[in-house]
């Protein structure tokens, strides 16, 4: 096969947005000769930073060091200068007629900080770039929502009952933790809703992508993860060959539009023969940017998942069981935070602009007060155990076993008293930026921690549990080794289960101090059940 061929069809199948042309045969041999034509061409550190992100170890904005109140400033200065330049060469007026429309309008959405800063984000603070990625962003927003998305960000009430159908479906859904680089991955299901039209899952994934995964500064920095779960109906989506030319253009569009840039996408495959046969037509679809960041994971539910782990997603956070039930529960728990959110802010501009949201962004905005999805620096406090192995907590658990291991420099003067060993711990962990969150079983989010009364209580159940774990654990030492001698007795091993039923409290007030046993997370349990809690969470 001729390699130069081969370069040939691959520039012209990604530098044109309005002709993308498809070679005479797709199949799997040629693209996968692409694919790796396009990896060796690639800068070898910008190869190595790829992979590094793709796997979740370390992120290309890290090299930016950009994050900084003046430097953000001078940023935006050097943006606005760019776009409002009528004798810029870089960007067409064509490009920008969204804009001008936008400033007709008075919108002052599209030329909030925040709005401009995602997309300075995106492209590492290039501001050329930046600049003409956010007007052919502007260029779909109204394409797809019309221009009251250039007045105000999209909310739920901007899809239709269909559109709001197919999102409430589970096709496309967001994990509900992050990765190991804090970003958040979007799950794509198979077709996608291949009940639906074209321009209603176009909706959908736009206002997931464009709005929701946007706002959050996380996935700014770090960029977007989307992980396809191939299934046969991907290959009746698709409607033949010829529409293979539609599909690429979308993908073009939205890699070059969207306020985030595509920093790792996986594919999961089946090994059958069929899966064969689609994998070159999704290779040539998503074109060269997509293949720079692409990941393709073969085999059962069970070897993809396990996979997937590798690259920093949790197994827990796929929303299909092993047998291919989609999973919705926390997807209408997320809809439902979803709603709230929105309405915080509709209250907001009915209040303070009547409204009118052409001045709404231009007054200071109040974040919404709660946390749906928190960052993996958080230390969550649940009544249940779905936080025990939450990223945060892992750590807050090795820094409580750092802090207060017997060669440590904090307790070679420590105080005996608890109160001083929480202010400490509080203390401590503020240096290291941990934060403090607790579940509201309710309404399915989370509250920051703040007042120190609330820190020094729920702290105190993690250091608390600490110190049963560590007496467990010495006890269990202590048993292994009087086995080992042959020595061990029915006493010494009832001593552990005996020890961690004790409370920090000595005194047991109240019946809820003598019935539940609150770990680090706010997990509670039976008294009677609290041997067996205690030793799984020691093997953990």
């Amino acid at each position: 096969m001729d390699t130069s061929s081969i370069s040939t069809a691959s520039n012209s199948m990604d530098t044109n947005t309005n002709d993308v042309r498809v070679p005479p045969t797709i199949d799997e041999i040629y693209m996968e000769t692409i694919w790796a034509r396009e990896q060796y061409e690639m800068n070898p550190r910008d190869r190595q930073a790829a992979s590094y992100e793709l796997h979740g170890v370390e992120s290309r904005y890290d090299m930016v060091r950009y994050e900084n109140p003046n430097n953000l400033n001078q940023a935006l200065l050097k943006f606005d200068d760019e776009l409002n330049n009528p004798g810029s060469s870089s960007i067409s007026a064509k490009l920008k007629e969204t804009y001008n429309r936008a400033l007709s309008l008075n919108s002052s959405y599209v030329t909030s900080s925040d709005f401009r800063l995602m997309f300075l984000r995106s492209e590492f603070f290039q501001i050329t770039k930046a600049v003409i990625r956010f007007c052919k962003c502007l260029n779909i927003l109204v394409k797809y929502f019309g221009e009251i998305s250039l007045l105000r960000q999209l909310l739920l009430s901007d899809l239709s009952k269909r559109e709001l159908k197919l999102l409430k479906e589970g096709s496309m859904q967001l994990s509900q933790s992050r990765d190991s680089l804090g970003r958040r991955p979007l799950f794509l299901l198979g077709n996608c809703g291949g009940n639906y039209c074209p321009g209603e899952r176009d909706r959908v994934g736009l206002y997931l992508i464009f709005q929701v995964l946007a706002e959050d500064v996380i996935s700014q920095q770090n960029g977007l993860v989307t992980i396809h779960l191939i299934s046969e109906d991907v290959y009746q989506g698709l409607g033949g060959a010829e529409n293979i030319p539609k599909m690429a253009r979308l993908y073009l569009s939205i890699f070059e539009a969207c306020p985030l840039r595509f920093s790792a996408i996986h594919f999961c495959f089946p090994k059958e023969l069929i899966y064969r046969l689609l994998k070159p037509l999704l290779l040539f679809a998503i074109g060269e940017m997509g293949r720079k960041v692409l990941k393709i994971h073969s085999g059962t539910s069970v070897e993809w998942m396990y996979s997937l782990s590798s690259f920093g997603v949790r197994s827990d956070d796929v929303p299909t069981t092993y047998s291919g039930t989609v999973k919705t529960r926390q997807h209408m728990r997320w809809i439902k935070v979803r709603s709230a959110m929105d309405k915080y802010i509709e209250d907001q501009a009915t209040t303070h602009v009547d409204g009118d949201y052409c001045f709404f962004y231009a007054s200071k905005i109040k974040p919404f007060p709660h946390i749906q999805c928190p960052e993996i620096n958080c230390v969550l406090f649940h009544n249940n155990g779905v936080a025990w192995e939450f990223p945060g907590n892992i750590k807050f658990r090795a820094f409580l076993d750092q802090a207060f291991s017997d060669n440590h420099e904090y307790t070679k003067h420590i105080s005996n008293t608890e109160e001083d060993i929480l202010n400490r711990i509080i203390r401590l962990a503020l240096l290291r930026h941990f934060q403090f969150l607790l579940h509201d079983d309710i309404n399915h989010w989370y509250d920051r921690l703040t007042e120190p009364e609330q820190l020094r209580r729920y702290i105190g159940f993690a250091y608390r549990g600490h110190l049963r774990r560590c007496s467990a654990r010495r006890h269990r030492n202590a048993g292994d080794i009087l086995d080992a001698e042959g020595k061990k007795s029915k006493d010494v091993s009832d001593y552990d289960a005996q020890d961690m039923d004790l409370d920090a409290d000595a005194t047991k007030p109240t019946r809820q101090q003598t019935s539940i046993f609150i770990n680090m997370d706010g997990n509670q349990r039976n008294v009677n059940r609290v041997t067996n809690c205690c030793m799984n969470r020691i093997s953990l």
